[in-house]
C-alpha cells in the first residue's frame, strides 16, 4: 500500500483536525466528472476523498472539516455513512464559488488544522 506518514511514527498529535476543500466542478477532467464529483472518482476502488482521509486519520487526525459546493450532495452522503466509526466528519457549504480563501473561511475552525489543497 502506501508507506507510513513520516516514517514509522504519528505525527504530533497535537493537530486533531483538518479541512479539505472538496468543492469545485473537475472541468478539466472532461467526462470522468460528468456524472461525479471530481473528489469521488475512484483509485484502486476506493474515492480519492477516502484516500486522503484515510491517510490523515494515519497521522492522528479524528475531526475532518469536509467544504462541498450545492452540487456535491454525494460527497456528503457518502461521509454521512460509517465510513470510519470513530471519525467525526463536518459538512460545511459553500454556496457560491468563490474560491479557496471563501471555503476556508466558511470552514473558520478555532484551532489550527492542516490543509489538502491538491487537485481535489
Amino acid at each position: 500500500m502506501f508507506p507510513p506518514l513520516y516514517g514509522t511514527k504519528r505525527m504530533n498529535n497535537a493537530i486533531k483536525q483538518a479541512v479539505i476543500i472538496a468543492a469545485g466542478h473537475g472541468i478539466s477532467l472532461g467526462p470522468l466528472t460528468q456524472d461525479r464529483p471530481k473528489a469521488m472518482l475512484p483509485v484502486l476502488g476506493k474515492p480519492i476523498i477516502i484516500r486522503l482521509m484515510d491517510r490523515l486519520r494515519e497521522a492522528g487526525i479524528v475531526h475532518f472539516i469536509v467544504v462541498v459546493d450545492e452540487h456535491e450532495g454525494a460527497i456528503a452522503a457518502y461521509l454521512n455513512g460509517p465510513w470510519v466509526p470513530d471519525a467525526k466528519v463536518q459538512i460545511v457549504l459553500q454556496d457560491v464559488p468563490r474560491g479557496a480563501a471563501d471555503a476556508l473561511s466558511r470552514a473558520a475552525p478555532a484551532d489550527s488544522w492542516p490543509l489538502s489543497a491538491g487537485p481535489l
